[in-house]
């Protein structure tokens, strides 16, 4: 995968992005919603934040905080 300029994303991005469920990929319910396209764009990228805290939280013993 990479961009439209030439970029190659790195591995573990491409790994994160499918397991976005497809839901959060559909713009036409976010704009039904009030999104704007900005807006929008950063929703899978919210998604995938939320995981990777969650699971680095979990994972983390309370003297490592």
């Amino acid at each position: 995968m990479s961009y439209s300029v030439g970029f190659t994303l790195p591995e573990h991005i491409v790994n994160e992005l499918d397991l976005v469920p497809e839901q959060a990929w559909q713009p036409a319910g976010r704009t039904a919603e009030g999104k704007t396209i900005p807006e929008i764009r950063r929703c899978p990228k919210r998604y995938v934040a939320r995981e990777l805290y969650r699971t680095l939280t979990a994972t983390m013993t309370p003297n490592q905080a």
